[in-house]
């Protein structure tokens, strides 16, 4: 387990790499709370001298006693004024500060995500990422604005006032307003440590809550199918019932120890207040003295509680960000940008060996996919279809012996230049938010003239829906896309395959949710535009078109095996 300062280390560096200037901005940031802490502390002084002013008897001329006053009062006016356009510039800037440091954040926790591997990736329960995400990013941008914005400004505070007072006023008020503050910081310091665990429960029931919440929502078409409403709704006001109980626990105890520090506070309000009258009474204190004092104890007070609050909060912000920071050491996809070169053989495969959870896979399998082949890959379920398609797009890696895409040895590692001339269809079509446009042409850099891009959607029999809807390409297919069919969100991912212009297509059940018809026209589409295509199907008119076929499970050396033999 990582210390705060190496957590706070982790995410600092995992941030400047994209928020170039997070050093520059957090100078300014400081420079302007140092400037602000100082007019907090000059404010009182400058209250003070007004008050001693007009009570010094040894100013006998009226007229400068009234023009003295009349210049502090001015100054007084002018360093309060500044002192609110500090506080709302520091606000401003801190604002965009914090934005950026919570953004970068959850930009880094996605593209860690995506780069994780995919044992680690379906592990994951995406309704507690989401929260861990959300509450991470935050909590270390809370962190910071505790740093910057409540505790820097109230130690600049203290040490700025303890100087005023040593010199202005005397030793040995300044002594005890020392020790009773730094007592009250030690104990506040003592009281967050109590606090760890209690940000951890009621983590742990809003993770709760959450991923509940998600994974039904989800999946309300089965419940529904399956008459369980009721039997869910029951289900889920026991956990809400659990999730306050927990939470409730969890800020009973975190507010017991708030009221501690509270009353600590209190104490050295109260007795700061007692010494300032008692020296005020025995003529030590002059009316400005008092003022000055009385203004320094009122501005530290509200702080000190702001710092403890803020540094409690802070115990439960370092939670969230060690939840967060468990995503970053999961392991990670092999991708380099290697360059590769293709003549007729696409994929080989050599005495490859690869197994899932100790069952076998291929064992010393030998096998090569080559230009204009048209492969069809059967089998029953679960028997390894998708794996050997997640060995093709290097999701998953082989445990022995050598696969190559053309001359690179994609083993162990995958190039990201691969996708330039390999597209996927998954089983399970999506579309994203976004334009059509947006959708068809996810992922590719090519040009298309929008009558290139209507022709196209005319062939898959797509652009009607456009037409009913009154839509046009550039128009948010967000809503509109949940009530397409299987069919017609299938053929939207096949007009994105074809536009990526690939040389291997590599097809998952392409025309399942398709009738027969529709299937038939739609391949010849495919065929027409790839000649290379790899596909998961049991449909027995695909199957006899194709020029080899691979029946899984495969637990032997396995040879290209020839349509019809």
């Amino acid at each position: 387990m990582k210390s705060k300062v190496e957590l706070f280390l982790f995410y600092l560096n995992l941030i400047k790499d994209r928020y170039a200037k997070i050093y520059l901005h957090a100078a300014i940031l400081l420079f302007i709370t140092i400037l602000v802490s100082a007019l907090t502390t000059f404010l009182p002084y400058l209250m003070k001298l007004i008050v001693d002013s007009s009570n010094n008897i040894l100013i006998t001329d009226v007229i400068d006693k009234n023009n003295l006053i009349l210049l502090l009062a001015i100054s007084f006016s002018t360093a309060w004024v500044a002192l609110k356009v500090l506080t709302w510039t520091t606000n401003i800037f801190s604002a965009y500060f914090m934005v950026n440091i919570e953004a970068n954040i959850i930009f880094s926790s996605f593209a860690n995500f995506i780069r994780s591997k995919i044992d680690f990736v379906n592990k994951t329960d995406t309704g507690v990422l989401n929260s861990d995400v959300q509450r991470g990013s935050l909590a270390f941008g809370q962190i910071i604005y505790t740093i910057f914005l409540v505790l820097l400004p109230v130690i600049i505070q203290f040490l700025l006032i303890i100087s005023v007072i040593s010199f202005k006023i005397s030793l040995s008020f300044t002594l005890f307003f020392s020790v009773a503050t730094i007592f009250i910081f030690v104990l506040t310091l003592m009281l967050i440590r109590k606090s760890g665990s209690y940000f951890n429960e009621i983590y742990d029931a809003d993770n709760s809550q959450s991923k509940f919440f998600l994974e039904k929502v989800n999946s309300v078409y089965n419940i529904k199918s399956q008459g369980s409403g009721d039997f869910e709704t029951n289900k889920f006001r026991s956990i809400c019932q659990n999730y306050i109980e927990r939470v409730f626990h969890g800020n009973l105890k975190i507010g017991m120890l708030m009221i501690y520090q509270v009353f600590a506070v209190g104490v050295f309000l109260t007795g700061s207040m007692i010494y300032s009258v008692y020296m005020f009474n025995s003529n030590q204190f002059t009316a400005g003295d008092f003022v000055l004092i009385s203004s320094y104890i009122i501005e530290l007070s509200a702080p000190l509680v702001l710092v403890s609050q803020n540094l409690m909060q802070t115990n439960g912000h370092f939670v969230s960000i060690e939840k967060l920071e468990k995503y970053f050491k999961s392991p990670k996809d092999a991708v380099v940008e290697s360059s590769y070169q293709l003549e007729e053989t696409y994929y080989r495969f050599q005495d490859v060996n690869y197994s899932v959870n100790d069952v076998e896979i291929l064992r010393n399998f030998n096998f090569e996919i080559t230009k204009g082949t048209f492969l069809v890959i059967k089998g029953e379920t679960g028997s390894g279809k998708s794996t050997f398609i997640n060995l093709l797009l290097g999701i998953n890696k082989i445990d022995s012996g050598k696969l190559f895409f053309g001359d690179l040895d994609i083993s162990n590692s995958f190039s990201s230049k691969i996708h330039d001339v390999v597209s996927f269809v998954p089983q399970k079509s999506f579309i994203f938010s976004g334009s059509v446009m947006e959708n068809i042409l996810y992922n590719n850099n090519l040009h298309y003239s929008e009558e290139e891009l209507i022709a196209i959607l005319k062939e898959f029999n797509l652009y009607k829906i456009l037409v009913n809807n009154n839509i046009s390409l550039n128009s948010p297919i967000d809503e509109l896309f949940k009530f397409f069919s299987g069919g017609e969100v299938q053929r939207f991912n096949l007009v994105r395959a074809i536009l990526a212009k690939p040389e291997v297509l590599i097809l998952d059940e392409p025309t399942s949710a398709l009738d027969s018809i529709m299937a038939k026209k739609v391949f010849d589409i495919i065929r027409k535009n790839v000649s290379t295509l790899i596909v998961v199907s049991h449909s027995d008119s695909l199957i006899k078109l194709a020029d080899a076929q691979l029946h899984f499970p495969l637990v032997q050396s396995q040879n290209l095996v020839k349509s019809g033999s």
